[in-house]
């Protein structure tokens, strides 16, 4: 679908590396504009990959806000209620957007799969 002219290269295995600092690292050096159609399709993916590696950690962080908070209080739901203030005012929120990221990452780092 795209031409395969000369336009910079990118790493062989881009479409096939995992989230994290080293592909972090190579997606900053690269320049989209100088790449073919079908490269820029595969970056796409990449930075894909690594919004999802984030947003998966900021549940992560959510949810150990929670469990912080579930070592003060003998009952759950209290904790996940206190975490979504505190996490409302770190990132701005609406009360019900912080309530509903707070639950969904409690949810999903004690059951391990997403709700």
């Amino acid at each position: 679908m795209f031409d395969q002219a000369e336009h910079e290269i990118i790493p062989a295995d881009l479409n096939e590396m995992e989230p994290g600092v080293h592909l972090a690292a190579i997606l900053s050096g690269i320049d989209v504009a100088e790449l073919s159609g079908h490269d820029r399709i595969v970056v796409l993916q990449a930075h894909q990959r690594m919004a999802s590696h984030y947003q998966a950690r900021l549940y992560e962080d959510m949810a150990s806000v929670a469990d912080c908070l579930g070592g003060i209080e003998d009952d759950p739901a209290p904790a996940i209620e206190s975490a979504a203030t505190e996490i409302r005012a770190a990132l701005r929120l609406t009360r019900r957007t912080a309530e509903w990221t707070s639950r969904l990452g409690h949810t999903y780092t004690t059951s391990g799969k997403p709700p």
